[in-house]
């Protein structure tokens, strides 16, 4: 069993709050992206609509896999004994989530170099 001291508890709890506001903020602008996608799409169909209305999903979900290990590195502050523990399923969530990321921003890049194929 390890136990971080308070001072390192407390810089792990902000940097597991930092993460969520960022997914949290990240979140917020890809709903309103998702909306003024739907919304120019209703107006008019167009491969730049869709393309948008799919990289602002992307991003959604990116908020999602971002959100998940701030819980965990937020526990290490609140938990007694099973900080390691904590840390190690945080790690994890984040590789995963930086994997997804990696994924879905190469997948953006290329839907974005088709709308400029597509506009030349």
């Amino acid at each position: 069993m390890y136990e971080f001291d308070d001072e390192k508890a407390e810089q792990i709890w902000l940097f597991g709050n930092k993460i969520a506001i960022l997914s949290l903020v990240l979140a917020f602008g890809s709903i309103l992206g998702i909306i003024s996608s739907i919304i120019s799409l209703s107006n008019e169909s167009n491969f730049h609509g869709v393309v948008m209305l799919i990289e602002f999903l992307f991003l959604l979900v990116i908020a999602f896999f971002l959100f998940r290990p701030s819980d965990n590195f937020k526990a290490i502050a609140e938990s007694e004994g099973t900080d390691i523990e904590e840390l190690i399923v945080g790690m994890k969530d984040f590789n995963l989530a930086f994997a997804i990321i990696a994924g879905l921003i190469s997948l953006i890049g290329i839907l974005q170099f088709l709308l400029i194929i597509a506009k030349v």
